[in-house]
């Protein structure tokens, strides 16, 4: 199926991409179907100002979508084309919802500078019927925090942070032998600070030494290490959630017997609460850094990152030995219908200090595996949003990130696990959710994400061209924070991925840039009325 669009915008539409991006009220959200309703029998009815892009056939190539803050009007031109694909016959909701294996179109605005190419895969769950199913937020309690630490930090002991990594003489020493040498060397500005206005250094090397010689004075030979059991402690007085109910945390390391070292943190706080992390700590890593960046992203701008070959020979482990180790701590953690869904090969090294990459810096290559439920054989769609925003920054509202499930596995097992706010299945609440035609959602789809990028000409790029290269049906966890924080509903949606390419205006005016980043979707529609989502926010 292939088709070309011309869709011309409207001078109204800049005004309206804040509302369409979720900029509008919460009040003035709802829960799972923002136009969409059902009625007591349970159906989907919708609500009058829903818009109809069915239409008689003379008005087939017009539709107008109305929202409360903006009207935009497209006039859409279809020309059908050539190799048009036959829909998978042995799926149900593929032919009800007449949806190709693959699909390919173009539409651009009135100026062309802003473009959609879609050369997609069309990926469905093999079922009938897509149901909507209720969701919460799972207790997160001492006594879960610890079935999760046994399981994924068996037999290792475990130490505060700041215990751990606590400075001794040598330590201070070193440091103060530095800096004495670049004051003796007749640089007082070492990293770079820079001077004030009154030409005064921010980095006050005179300063630093005189401290640094009171610490060494004080400082054990060696480090005074005390074994802790991971606890969900309440922050401690002056910390950016101090004072927040239901606000914890335990911020240490784990070591096993042979001398690895794990970052681990666990959390319980504000649009996250459920959250752990371990880290493995690399030779001369810091503590606190995750440098895991998957393939893809890292050659977004990047140079020198090895292709996909190298990465797989330098991983020194299969892909099925990774999901195999990672498949078993899913096992073991008793997550119901949790699945592998997307990997990619993963890089680590301190990208944040050093950008560009070189194998030197280079601390590890691995998989990188993305885990999410499936429900009934629908599976929850992975993307990179973490979900939980805010609208604005004076919202007192308590927010709820996504489930997420992340593994960095390497030949030496299991280095780095991301797991948060883990879900409790609930009952369904509407057994076969009547969705819209494909056509439509695809009509709808190249609009709106047009709409909502106009107003990034003429601020960053002069040219914007989207190449989607995967289109999604799956669930998405969607809420109402105003009404209910812990509390949401999986929905069917649809999502787009691929690449994005801007052409600069700015310094670099006609420079052009690439960037994918695998698992990002460019527009989230809801399969059921056509609304857009904001991932960010979560509804």
């Amino acid at each position: 199926m292939k088709k070309k669009r011309m869709i011309l915008l409207t001078a109204t539409v800049v005004s309206g991409i804040c509302l369409l991006s979720g900029c509008a009220s919460v009040e003035q959200s709802s829960l799972m179907w923002p136009k969409a309703r059902a009625d007591e029998t349970g159906d989907y009815i919708a609500a009058e100002n829903e818009p109809d892009l069915n239409g008689s056939e003379a008005d087939s190539d017009r539709a107008q979508i109305t929202t409360d803050a903006m009207t935009a009007k497209t006039l859409v031109e279809q020309d059908s084309g050539s190799g048009a694909q036959v829909a998978d016959t042995h799926s149900a909701l593929r032919a009800s919802l007449g949806a190709p294996e693959h699909y390919q179109s173009e539409a651009a605005d009135d100026t062309g500078h802003l473009r959609v190419l879609t050369d997609a895969r069309v990926e469905l769950p093999d079922v009938d019927g897509i149901p909507t199913v209720a969701v919460s937020q799972r207790a997160f309690t001492q006594e879960r925090a610890d079935e999760i630490t046994n399981i994924l930090l068996p037999g290792m002991k475990f130490y505060m942070a700041d215990n751990y990594n606590q400075r001794t003489k040598a330590d201070c020493e070193k440091e103060l032998e530095e800096l004495k040498a670049y004051v003796a060397a007749g640089n007082p500005d070492p990293y770079g600070w820079g001077t004030d206005e009154n030409g005064d250094y921010y980095y006050d090397i005179e300063q630093m030494i005189r401290e640094l010689e009171a610490e060494c004075a004080e400082a054990p030979e060696t480090r005074q290490l005390q074994e802790v059991w991971p606890q969900i402690e309440p922050e401690t007085e002056g910390g950016m959630n101090a004072g927040h109910t239901g606000v914890g945390q335990f911020l240490g390391v784990a070591c096993d017997e042979n001398g690895n070292v794990w970052n681990y943190k666990i959390k319980t706080y504000a649009a996250w609460p459920m959250q752990i992390s371990v880290e493995k700590v690399h030779g001369g890593q810091e503590l606190p850094e995750n440098g895991w960046r998957g393939s893809e992203e890292a050659r977004s701008g990047i140079s020198n990152v090895p292709d996909d070959e190298a990465l797989a020979e330098s991983a020194g482990i299969t892909l099925e030995d990774a999901k195999r180790l990672a498949d078993e701590k899913v096992a073991a953690l008793g997550l119901d219908g949790m699945e592998l869904r997307e990997w990619e090969y993963g890089i680590n090294w301190d990208w944040m200090e050093q950008p560009e990459y070189t194998q030197e810096a280079c601390r590890a290559t691995g998989y990188l595996l993305h885990y999410t439920r499936n429900v009934g054989g629908v599976p929850v769609t992975y993307t990179t949003s973490d979900g939980g925003g805010l609208e604005d920054m004076d919202s007192t509202l308590e927010t709820w990130g996504y489930e997420k499930l992340d593994f960095a596995i390497t030949k030496d097992g299991i280095d780095t696990v991301y797991f948060c706010n883990e879900y409790d299945m609930g009952d369904q609440i509407e057994e076969d959710s009547k969705l819209l035609p494909f056509d439509e959602v695809m009509q709808i789809f190249e609009q709106m994400l047009l709409l909502q990028n106009a107003d990034s000409l003429n601020t960053y790029a002069s040219s914007v061209t989207w190449q989607i290269d995967r289109i999604a049906l799956g669930y998405m966890r969607v809420y109402e924070p105003a009404s209910d924080s812990r509390s949401g509903v999986l929905v069917p949606v649809w999502d787009f991925f691929g690449s994005r390419e801007l052409v600069t205006n700015s310094t670099d005016a006609g420079e052009k840039y690439t960037y994918h980043m695998p698992g990002e979707s460019y527009l989230t529609v809801n399969a059921v009325d056509g609304t857009v989502i904001n991932r960010a926010l979560g509804y």
